[in-house]
């Protein structure tokens, strides 16, 4: 990976920490913060579990499905049952997102 790309992707993880993300970036459709990281995450890895996105947030799995729900009312997001392992969720972004 070069300098500029693990760059950009460390400063990305720094946000998600910091919680310091600029309103402007937040798509203007009344989502958090929170619920713009988990949508730029998404974005990055489509399919993503819902353990994975906890993991990457640093957040709690309930924590991170209190958000997906919200998301998902907004018709942002699709949350699906993986068919090999009916106990993983698996994400993704609508056409709307």
């Amino acid at each position: 990976m070069n300098q500029a790309k693990r760059l950009r992707e460390n400063t990305r993880i720094l946000e998600i920490h910091l919680g310091n993300i600029n309103q402007s970036d937040c798509c203007c459709q009344g989502i958090s913060e929170s619920q713009c990281f988990v949508l730029v995450e998404i974005g990055r890895k489509p399919n993503i579990s819902v353990k994975e996105l906890a993991e990457i947030m640093g957040s709690s799995h309930q924590n991170v499905k209190q958000i997906l729900l919200k998301l998902e009312k907004k018709g942002f997001v699709r949350v699906t049952i993986d068919e090999k392992d009916r106990r993983k969720q698996r994400i993704e972004l609508t056409q709307y997102a």
